[in-house]
C-alpha cells in the first residue's frame, strides 16, 4: 500500500526552507538587548578609535549605530537567501538584538549627557526655554516641564527640566504649550532614594526623560521663532488641545471626589489620583481600568469605524471607489491614533494603535493572519520607539494581558451539545467569565513581582467593573470631555461614585488581597509555568486524579508564591536601614519579632514615608504586624510616617517620648495598641537578643536644653546573647543629652559596635566624649542628599575619621542591610547600590 503524497509545485520552497516570520524573533532580540543594556552598572567604554572627540559627545555611539545599520542591511540581504527556518530565526534575533543594543546605548548615552550634573546642583542660570507639558499632582501646584533651547555649561541643548512655577501669576506666565520664555532657574540634579528592593525611582526619572529639576525665580515671555516643521506644529497643537481639555475638566469638576479619575479616563493623566485611591484600585484589582486602556481605545475605534462605514454606504459612487468596510476600518485606526495622541501616547495606547493598524492592514489585503502577528509587531514597534519600556509596568501588564487572552482563546475548539434555554443563557456568559479568569491567572505573577500583591477579589470585581466602566462611565466621560458637555461629565463622575462605594467595601475585606513577599527568581519562574498549565485545554495532562492535570499541577506551582519570607535564626539580629531621605527609619528583626524604630518624614499625603517606603518594605519582606513601634520623638522626620503605620498594620506596643495627649498616642489607644514611655521601660529579650532602653532622667538637670524634643529622643541598645554584636540607636540627641547620659550610665551600657549617628551628623551632636564612650566601629547616617541642614557636618565626619570609624550615609549608598550572627565576630553588610547599581544612578 502506497502512501498518498502531495505533489510539490515547481519552484516552491521545501518545508526546511520556508520563511520564518521575523516579528517574534525581532521582538525577542529587542527585548533581550534592552534588558541587557538596563542591567549595566556603567556604560561600556568603546574602542579607542571610536572615542576620539569628534563633533559631539554622542559621536562614538553614532559611529557604532552606523556600523550596526550597515550590518543590518547586509543581514537583510542575506535573509532573502533560502536559509533554513532555524537559521533565519537566529539571524532575525541577532539583528534585532544588535539594533536594540545600538538604540539602547544611544538613548542611555544621550540621557546621561543631558542630565544636570551634580556640580551644578543649586546653581542659578538664565536661559531660554520652551514649555512642553504641565504635570499635575494632588494637593500641589502643577509643575512645568521645560525644554532648554540653547547650550549652557550646566544644561545641554534639548535637556528637559521639571520645575516649580513661580507663585506670582502675571500676564507673561506661560499659558500654552510651545511658548518661548526667558527664565532664571535654580537647578537641581535629579536624584531619588535607593531602596534595597522594589521600585527604583531613579530609573523612572531617567526613563521619563526628565534631566533635572528646578525652581523658576524670574521669567519673561519671548516671541517664538517661525518654523516650518509640520510634525512639531502638529504635536504642539495636539498638546495645547490636551491642555485646554484638562483645564476645562478641572473647572467643571472642581471639588468633585472623582475629578482625578475622570481626568484619567478622558486624558490618561493619572497625576491627580491620590495615593490612597491608587491603593484602593490596586487592592480591588482594577488598576488597569483607571486610565486610557486598550479596551477603551478599541471601543472608540469600533464605534467610529461602524459609523463611518454606515455613512459611506449611503453613496454608491463612494462604495465603487473604496469599499465601505475598508474605509470604516481605517477611519477607526485614525480615530484611535488621534485619541491615543490626545491621551498622552502611553504604552497601552501605542500597543492598541499598532495592533489595530496591523489588523486593518491584514483585512485590507484579505490575508488571514494569526492574532500573534499584530501582537509581536506591536512589541517591536514599541521597543524600537522606546527601548527601555520593556521593564515598565504599563508595557508588562498591557502586553501581558493581551498575550494571555490570545493564548487562552486562539485555536480552542468549543463543543456545542444540546442545551436547555437557561443553559444556553449561562453559556453566553461563560466566555466573559473565562476571559476574566484567564487574565487574573495570567497577570498573577506580574502583579506579585511588580506590586507584591495579588487581588483575590479582582475576578469578581472585574466581572462588574469592566461592563460598568466600559459601557457607562468611560463613554459618558469621553463624550462629556470631547463635546464639552457638563451634564454627561457629571453623570460619569456620579457613576464612578457608585462604583467606588462598593469597591471600598470589597477592598476592606481581609480576604481581598494576598500579599506576596519577595521570592527567589526560580519561584516566580515555576509560578508562571503553573499559570500556563492552568490555562491549558483540559485533557492535555492526565493524572491519576482525572483529566484536570494541568489545573492540579498549575495550582501546586502557583502556591509556591506563598512560601514564607526568610527570617533570622535563633540568636541572630537583622537590622535594615531604610533610605527615606532626611529622617530615621530602621527595622530590627529577630526570629519571631519585628521592631520599627522611627518612621521617617511625611511632608504631604503623597510624600509619606510610611506609605512610600515603610509599609511596602514590610509587605515585601513578609512582615504582617509589628511587635513594637518606637518613635524617638515628635519631629516630623522621625514621626511623620507613624500615622500610616498605625492605621495599616497591627502594632503590639507603641513606645515614644511624647506627652500622652499627643495625636499619635491617641491614635494608638484607638487602635488598641499599648503605649509606653521609653524612658521608663525595662530591658527585655526576644529570641536570644537583648533590647535595652537607655533612660534619660531629667531630675536635677541644670540645662533647660534637656527639655527640647531632640534631647528627649528614645535611646535603644540592642545586643546579641554572646555580647559579640551591639547596636545603639540614639535618635536626635544633642550634646546636652549626650553628657547627661554619660553621667547617668556607665560606659559599658553605652558601648556599641554600630551607632546610629545622633541627629543625622549635626554639629550639635557626636561630641568627642560621646564617641570615646560608645567606641563604635560603624556610624550610620540617615540624611537627605544635599539637604538644607548640611547633615552630616564635615567637622563631625572628621571626628569619626580621626577615630577610624567607618561612616555609612544612606544619601550616598542607599539602604543598608546588616546581619549579625552570634557565631561570627564580623557582621554582613550589604548596601542597595551594591545590589542594584545601574548606569542611571549617580557616580
Amino acid at each position: 500500500m502506497h502512501a498518498h503524497t502531495q505533489p510539490t509545485a515547481v519552484g516552491s520552497p521545501t518545508p526546511s526552507r520556508r520563511s520564518a516570520s521575523p516579528w517574534p524573533w525581532w521582538g525577542l532580540g529587542l527585548g533581550l538587548s534592552s534588558l541587557g543594556v538596563q542591567s549595566l552598572s556603567t556604560l561600556p567604554t568603546l574602542p579607542g578609535f571610536l572615542t576620539l572627540p569628534l563633533l559631539h559627545p554622542l559621536a562614538p555611539w553614532l559611529v557604532l549605530a552606523t556600523g550596526l545599520l550597515m550590518a543590518l542591511l547586509t543581514g537583510l540581504w542575506l535573509l532573502h537567501r533560502p536559509w533554513p527556518v532555524l537559521a533565519q530565526a537566529c539571524a532575525h534575533t541577532l539583528l534585532g538584538g544588535l539594533v536594540g543594543a545600538a538604540l539602547g546605548g544611544l538613548l542611555a548615552a544621550e540621557g546621561l549627557a543631558q542630565r544636570v550634573a551634580v556640580t551644578c546642583h543649586k546653581q542659578v542660570i538664565t536661559s531660554t526655554f520652551v514649555l512642553e507639558e504641565r504635570v499635575l499632582r494632588p494637593q500641589e501646584e502643577p509643575a512645568w516641564r521645560l525644554r532648554h533651547v540653547h547650550t549652557h555649561p550646566c544644561l545641554s541643548q534639548g535637556s528637559t527640566l521639571q520645575v516649580r512655577p513661580p507663585k506670582a501669576q502675571t500676564s507673561s506666565t506661560p499659558k500654552h504649550i510651545g511658548q518661548w520664555w526667558q527664565a532664571t532657574v535654580q537647578l537641581r540634579s535629579p536624584r531619588a532614594t535607593v531602596p534595597m528592593q522594589s521600585f527604583d525611582a531613579n530609573r523612572a526619572i531617567f526613563i521619563s526623560g526628565v534631566d533635572g529639576w528646578g525652581s523658576v525665580l524670574a521669567w519673561q515671555a519671548l516671541a517664538a521663532p517661525s518654523s516650518w516643521n509640520v510634525i512639531e506644529h502638529s504635536k504642539t497643537a495636539l498638546s495645547n488641545q490636551r491642555l485646554r481639555l484638562a483645564d476645562w475638566l478641572l473647572h467643571s469638576l472642581d471639588g468633585h471626589p472623582q475629578q482625578a479619575l475622570v481626568m484619567a479616563l478622558v486624558l490618561g493623566d493619572q497625576g491627580l489620583i491620590s495615593a490612597s485611591d491608587r491603593a484602593l484600585y490596586a487592592d480591588a484589582g482594577i488598576a488597569h481600568l483607571v486610565a486610557i486602556s486598550g479596551l477603551h481605545i478599541t471601543m472608540l475605534a469600533s464605534v467610529v469605524g461602524l459609523a463611518v462605514a454606515r455613512l459611506w454606504r449611503c453613496s454608491l459612487r463612494a462604495c465603487l471607489w473604496l469599499p465601505a468596510p475598508w474605509v470604516g476600518r481605517w477611519a477607526g485606526v485614525v480615530a484611535a491614533v488621534l485619541y491615543a495622541g490626545l491621551a498622552g501616547w502611553g504604552i497601552p495606547a501605542q500597543r492598541t494603535v499598532w495592533m489595530l493598524g496591523a489588523w486593518a492592514l491584514a483585512q485590507s489585503r484579505t490575508v488571514h493572519c494569526s492574532p500573534w502577528w499584530p501582537w509581536w509587531l506591536a512589541v517591536c514597534l514599541c521597543l524600537l520607539s522606546q527601548p527601555f519600556a520593556v521593564l515598565d509596568t504599563g508595557f508588562l501588564l498591557s502586553f501581558g494581558a493581551v498575550a494571555v487572552l490570545i493564548f487562552a482563546h486562539h485555536g480552542r475548539m468549543a463543543l456545542r451539545p444540546k442545551r436547555s434555554a437557561w443553559q444556553r443563557a449561562l453559556a453566553r456568559l461563560q466566555p466573559f467569565a473565562y476571559t476574566q479568569l484567564a487574565v487574573t491567572l495570567g497577570l498573577l505573577v506580574p502583579s506579585a513581582v511588580l506590586f507584591n500583591q495579588v487581588s483575590l477579589a479582582s475576578l469578581w470585581v472585574n466581572v462588574l467593573s469592566i461592563p460598568w466602566m466600559s459601557l457607562v462611565s468611560t463613554p459618558l466621560a469621553v463624550l462629556g470631555g470631547l463635546l464639552s458637555h457638563h451634564g454627561l461629565l457629571h453623570l460619569a463622575a456620579h457613576s464612578l461614585d457608585t462604583q467606588t462605594t462598593w469597591l471600598a467595601w470589597v477592598a476592606q475585606a481581609a480576604w481581598s488581597t494576598w500579599w506576596v513577599p519577595v521570592q527567589p527568581l526560580w519561584v516566580y519562574a515555576l509560578a508562571l509555568l503553573g499559570c500556563v498549565l492552568c490555562l491549558l485545554p483540559r485533557g492535555l495532562l492526565p493524572t491519576p486524579w482525572g483529566w484536570n492535570g494541568g489545573l492540579i499541577w498549575g495550582a501546586a506551582l502557583v502556591a509556591l508564591l506563598a512560601l514564607p519570607a526568610k527570617r533570622p535564626k535563633p540568636g541572630e539580629l537583622w537590622v535594615d536601614v531604610l533610605d527615606i531621605g532626611q529622617g530615621n527609619a530602621l527595622v530590627l528583626r529577630t526570629q519571631h519579632h519585628t521592631l520599627l524604630y522611627d518612621t521617617g518624614p511625611a511632608a504631604t499625603a503623597n510624600q509619606d514615608s510610611g506609605l512610600r517606603h515603610i509599609v511596602p518594605w514590610m509587605r515585601q519582606n513578609g512582615v504582617r504586624s509589628l511587635d513594637a513601634l518606637w518613635v524617638s520623638h515628635a519631629d516630623n522626620d522621625h514621626a511623620g510616617g507613624a500615622t500610616t503605620v498605625l492605621q495599616t498594620m497591627p502594632v503590639g506596643q507603641f513606645v515614644h517620648s511624647m506627652p500622652s495627649s499627643h495625636a499619635l498616642a491617641t491614635l494608638a489607644a484607638q487602635k488598641g495598641t499599648r503605649a509606653h514611655n521609653c524612658h521608663s521601660m525595662a530591658a527585655w529579650q526576644w529570641d536570644g537578643v537583648w533590647f535595652e532602653p537607655i533612660a534619660l532622667a531629667r531630675a536635677g538637670a541644670s540645662s533647660s536644653a534637656l527639655n527640647k524634643d531632640n534631647n528627649q529622643s528614645c535611646v535603644l541598645r540592642i545586643r546579641t546573647a554572646k555580647h559579640e554584636h551591639s547596636v545603639l540607636l540614639a535618635g536626635d540627641i544633642e550634646q546636652e543629652a549626650e553628657w547627661q547620659l554619660l553621667r547617668q550610665h556607665p560606659p559599658s551600657r553605652l558601648q556599641a559596635r554600630v551607632l546610629l549617628v545622633p541627629h543625622h551628623g549635626s554639629l550639635t551632636s557626636s561630641t568627642p566624649q560621646w564617641l570615646e564612650a560608645v567606641q563604635p566601629e560603624l556610624g550610620i547616617v540617615q540624611s537627605g542628599w544635599k539637604n538644607r541642614y548640611g547633615h552630616p557636618h564635615p567637622m563631625v565626619l572628621a571626628r569619626y575619621q580621626q577615630r577610624n570609624i567607618m561612616v555609612y550615609n544612606t544619601a550616598a549608598e542607599g539602604a543598608l542591610a546588616l546581619r549579625f550572627s552570634p557565631e561570627h565576630r564580623e557582621w554582613q553588610q550589604v548596601s542597595a547600590l551594591q545590589v542594584r547599581r545601574r548606569f542611571w544612578h549617580w557616580e
